[in-house]
């Protein structure tokens, strides 16, 4: 059962849109047991950022069929098709929905324009082409990430066997290969025993700093379930050296592309619309783009770059989809009335950047910009015996990190967790 009543939105709109998606993709493909691809893992998901990515898909849908029905049914098709690609696909339809959502006049072009995605007109006649580019996840950070989680599952499996919950962080000063995790699984593995006195050590010497120790519980919560493994994994590694290049490089694609196959004139300007993951540097990007612009001054090719970056984003303890918007013009796209407006269906819209930050109990933080990081965690607290028989609180305590209920009676008892996604990272948007 998926709940909607947390969205500030009417209930019909939410299930308006959740059918449409439904009703898009097919029931039975989006509910495969056996599927792999990212809309299935997020439609087979009942937490509340599936929910509002769901929702957030399902009334782009229905946005852009009003506009070019035909086109929209091409996209679901060529999504389908290709997990790896589908990400660009989902951004073509999620970018001109936000466009039209606005109040834009915005259509998807049918391939008559070489390089050109959408066309955005305004009421003077003028015309802006847009080329819509997403980039994803680097091969870097992917292997970062799937290194980490079965580097997480090694040593959950060592530790549990020493008798104790544990908190480990491992702290690289370099891109590790795969010899190198397997040199810190193995250091953690040789760790006789794991106690509250924090231990430090270098698993390899000036490269890869390993810290542990006994997981306490958070202040105010009930014990640790002695029957149960309790951990907090944290990996952190400096970005490889060409990650943001790889950003950089995807920008000036885009525009040598655009460049290519719109010629401007008068009544038309061109620009380049690029969702970023939240890996790249938005402030970095937008000083690039400006320099792009500025360097073809003699070549009216490119006339303006709108980045796009959605994160989700914590503050007070509370978990929002925020959007992040940078449009970047030359001086040639100064005519009045010609101005861009999107509009975010759910969510915070800002122009400043997110900051990851690794928040610690005493209150002090490290700042992660320039650094991947992976966080995943389970505890695993005993339920609270009250008047009326046991309570116990579930939480997402940070982005990863899951609280599970234990309760031994009645015998054999039971374990409860919530519904919350296994990360933060957004996967449809």
């Amino acid at each position: 059962m998926r709940s909607i009543d947390f969205l500030d939105i009417p209930a019909e709109q939410s299930t308006h849109s959740l059918t449409m998606v439904e009703e898009s993709f097919g029931l039975d493909w989006l509910a495969a047991s056996n599927g792999t691809h990212k809309l299935q893992r997020v439609w087979q998901r009942s937490d509340s950022l599936a929910t509002i990515e769901l929702i957030t898909l399902g009334d782009a849908i229905a946005l852009v069929k009003a506009i070019d029905s035909a086109w929209v049914t091409d996209r679901i098709t060529d999504i389908k098709t290709s997990n790896a690609t589908s990400h660009g696909h989902l951004f073509e339809v999620l970018g001109i929905a936000m466009l039209a959502r606005a109040g834009m006049q915005v259509r998807p072009t049918r391939g008559n324009l070489p390089g050109v995605d959408a066309l955005v007109s305004f009421a003077d006649g003028f015309e802006v082409r847009l080329s819509m580019k997403n980039h994803d996840i680097s091969d870097h950070e992917r292997f970062f990430r799937e290194r980490s989680l079965k580097t997480r599952m090694s040593v959950r499996k060592s530790l549990r066997e020493k008798g104790s919950s544990a908190q480990v962080l491992i702290d690289a000063l370099e891109c590790l290969t795969e010899p190198d995790w397997a040199r810190v699984e193995n250091f953690i593995s040789a760790i006789p025993t794991v106690t509250s006195q924090p231990y430090k050590g270098e698993a390899i010497p000036k490269k890869v700093v390993v810290g542990i120790s006994t997981l306490a519980p958070q202040a105010g919560a009930q014990a640790l379930a002695a029957t149960h493994f309790s951990d907090t994994f944290i990996a952190i590694s400096p970005h490889h050296k060409n990650e943001q290049k790889n950003f950089l490089d995807k920008v000036y694609k885009a525009t040598v592309n655009l460049r290519k196959h719109a010629t401007r004139s008068e009544h038309t300007a061109n620009a380049v619309f690029m969702r970023l993951h939240p890996t790249a540097s938005l402030n970095d990007i937008e000083t690039y783009a400006r320099e792009l612009l500025n360097d073809n001054e003699s070549d009216p090719g490119v006339d303006a770059v709108l980045l796009y970056q959605p994160s989700v984003t914590r503050r007070d303890g509370q978990s929002s989809v925020t959007h992040h918007f940078r449009f970047i013009t030359s001086s040639r796209y100064l005519t009045p009335g010609h101005q861009f407006n999107l509009a975010a269906l759910i969510g915070l819209v800002s122009s400043e950047s997110s900051h990851n930050e690794l928040h610690s109990s005493n209150g002090s933080k490290l700042v992660l910009e320039g650094k991947y990081m992976y966080q995943s965690g389970d505890h695993y607290y005993l339920a609270q015996e009250t008047a009326d028989g046991f309570s116990a609180n579930l939480a997402a305590i940070a982005p990863g990190i899951l609280t599970h209920a234990v309760f031994t009676q009645p015998p054999p008892g039971c374990v409860i967790k919530g519904r919350f996604p296994p990360d933060e990272e957004l996967a449809i948007l």
